[in-house]
C-alpha cells in the first residue's frame, strides 16, 4: 500500500496544451491537477513551453515549464512525479532521491502509436519499426520503475497486465514484494458536475450561414483522429442530404490546440471527401481551431446528437473516449459505432 501522509509536494506533467482550447490529455492533466490541489501542494509541469496556459487561465494551482534535460531543481523540489512519460535520466533521478513515480497509462500509447501509424497511408519502414520498438521499450522500464499506475476502465487493465507479464515484470520470487495487480489504481477520466447546463447564446442555430434555427444538428465532439473513421461518417452524410437536407453535421475544429500535433491523415481525408461530395457548406461544417474549452457545454446542449465513428482497431478496444463524457453530462443523444468502452455503455 502507498503511504501518502508525509507526501506534500506534487509535480504533474502534462505532455499536452492546457489553456482555453484543450484536447483530452490536457483536460485531465488541468482537473488531475485541480483535484489533488485540494489535498496537496500541486505543481503542473510542462516540456513544451507552448503549451503552458497563459496568466488568464483560471486554475488554483501553479504551471512552470520544465527543461526535459534541466530537470533537476523541479524534480528535487516534489515528493511525487505523475507523467505520461517521462525519461530514462528522470526516471533514475527519481530512484535515487526517493520520490514517488506514478505513470498515468490511461492512454495506451504504443497501441495509439501503431494505429497512427497503419492508418496514415503511408508505407511502412524498418524505421517505424524501430521506433515502435523503441516505445515498447519505454513502457517495459516505465512498469519496472513505477510505483503505481493510473488507468481509466477495465479494459485497459487487462492490456497492461499483460504488458506486464510479458516485459518480464511478474515473476514468482518478486510478486508478494511488488504486486504489480495492486499497482493499478483507476483514475477515470470525470467531468465536472458543477456547472450550468441552460442553454446559452447561440452558437449556430441562425448564426452559422447554412444552419437554420429548426435544422436538427449532430456535433463531433473532439479531433478527427486516424483511429477514427470520419471518412464514412461523410459518405452516410450525402445520402442524409438527398434524404433530408435540414439534418446538418459540424466538426468543431480542425486544427489541434497544440501547435506541434501532427496532422492527422484522417482529418485530411474527411476534409477532402466533404470537399469532393460537395457538401461544405450544405450539411457538413468545419470550424478551423477547436471551440473554446469554457464554451463546448454550450455547443452540446443547442446540438440534437453527438455522433463519433471509429475503426474497429486494437486502438479502439481499449481507448477511452475522454469528449463522450461531455455527452453524457448534457445528456446528449449519441450515436456511436461499436467497440469502444463507452460504446457498451451505450449500447445497454
Amino acid at each position: 500500500m502507498l503511504c501518502l501522509k508525509h507526501m506534500k509536494k506534487v509535480l504533474i506533467i502534462s505532455h499536452d496544451k492546457v489553456g482555453t482550447q484543450m484536447a483530452g490529455p490536457g483536460i485531465r492533466y488541468h482537473y488531475m491537477a485541480e483535484t489533488l490541489g485540494r489535498h496537496f501542494d500541486v505543481t503542473l509541469g510542462f516540456f513544451g513551453p507552448e503549451n503552458v496556459p497563459d496568466d488568464a487561465f483560471e486554475r488554483s494551482y501553479k504551471v512552470k515549464h520544465i527543461d526535459v534535460h534541466q530537470f533537476h531543481e523541479a524534480f528535487t523540489a516534489t515528493d511525487i512525479v505523475i507523467a505520461l512519460w517521462i525519461s530514462d535520466a528522470q526516471i533514475d533521478f527519481c530512484n535515487k532521491h526517493g520520490k514517488l513515480l506514478i505513470f498515468d497509462i490511461y492512454a495506451p500509447v504504443p497501441v495509439e502509436n501503431l494505429a497512427v501509424k497503419i492508418y496514415s497511408g503511408q508505407k511502412m519502414t524498418e524505421a517505424d519499426d524501430f521506433e515502435h520498438m523503441s516505445q515498447i521499450n519505454d513502457y517495459r522500464k516505465f512498469l519496472e520503475n513505477g510505483d503505481a499506475f493510473l488507468y481509466s476502465n477495465r479494459r485497459q487493465v487487462d492490456f497492461w497486465l499483460g504488458y506486464a507479464f510479458g516485459a518480464g515484470q511478474v515473476s514468482p520470487t518478486t510478486f508478494e514484494k511488488r504486486n504489480v495487480y495492486e499497482q493499478f489504481l483507476k483514475a477515470p477520466m470525470g467531468v465536472n458536475t458543477d456547472v450550468d447546463l441552460s442553454p446559452g447564446k447561440p452558437l449556430y442555430k441562425g448564426v452559422l450561414e447554412g444552419v437554420a434555427k429548426d435544422d436538427i444538428v449532430m456535433v463531433w465532439n473532439g479531433g478527427i483522429y486516424n483511429w477514427y473513421d470520419a471518412v464514412t461518417l461523410v459518405d452516410a452524410m450525402k445520402i442524409v442530404h438527398s434524404k433530408n437536407p435540414k439534418i446538418k453535421l459540424i466538426f468543431p475544429g480542425i486544427k489541434h490546440p497544440n501547435a506541434n500535433m501532427r496532422k492527422w491523415q484522417e482529418t485530411i481525408d474527411t476534409v477532402t471527401r466533404a470537399k469532393q461530395h460537395k457538401l461544405v457548406g450544405k450539411n457538413i461544417f468545419f470550424f478551423d481551431s477547436w471551440v473554446p474549452y469554457h464554451e463546448r457545454l454550450n455547443f452540446l446542449t443547442e446540438a440534437d446528437l453527438g455522433i463519433y465513428t471509429h475503426k474497429l482497431s486494437i486502438e479502439t478496444e481499449f481507448s477511452h473516449r475522454t469528449r463522450v463524457l461531455d455527452h453524457i453530462l448534457t445528456l446528449l443523444p449519441t450515436v456511436a459505432t461499436k467497440g469502444d468502452f463507452f460504446a457498451d455503455l451505450i449500447e445497454q
